[in-house]
């Protein structure tokens, strides 16, 4: 948008030059150069004010870009963070079933050595008997 400032003042500044040259050689070939009777503002300040309107228009259409631009970058942030916590929560969730699965498997293995030892002690007791 700077770029186009800096255009449009040039373009005014030519339009200046171009206007100021217009109006001195109408004047040398009218030969009148204090003819008040029809008084217009200078062309000068007409064209300032336009390209005041066209630089206050170029900044609120810059205002509006950069805040629509920031609205969009602060809903991709959030978004972004989250997918980030849902990928958090999903990573506990799957810890928490891999501990679980592992204190089922331990509580097997020792369920099946209880086990194992009351069948190897009612084994040794048994031989125990027959040996007497």
């Amino acid at each position: 948008h700077v770029e186009e400032i800096e255009e449009l003042k040039k373009q005014h500044n030519w339009e200046i030059s171009r206007r100021e040259l217009e109006g001195t050689e109408d004047q040398a070939e009218d030969g009148d150069t204090n003819d008040s009777s029809s008084f217009s503002p200078p062309p000068s300040d007409l064209s300032q004010a336009r390209l005041e309107r066209e630089v206050a228009e170029l900044k609120r259409r810059q205002e509006e870009e950069a805040k629509a631009a920031r609205q969009e970058l602060r809903g991709l942030v959030r978004s972004r963070l989250d997918s980030l916590r849902q990928r958090q929560e999903l990573q506990r969730n799957r810890e928490k079933l891999r501990i679980e699965n592992f204190k089922d498997s331990l509580l097997l293995e020792i369920c099946a050595c209880i086990q194992a030892t009351r069948i190897a002690s009612e084994q040794a007791a048994q031989l125990y008997v027959q040996k007497r």
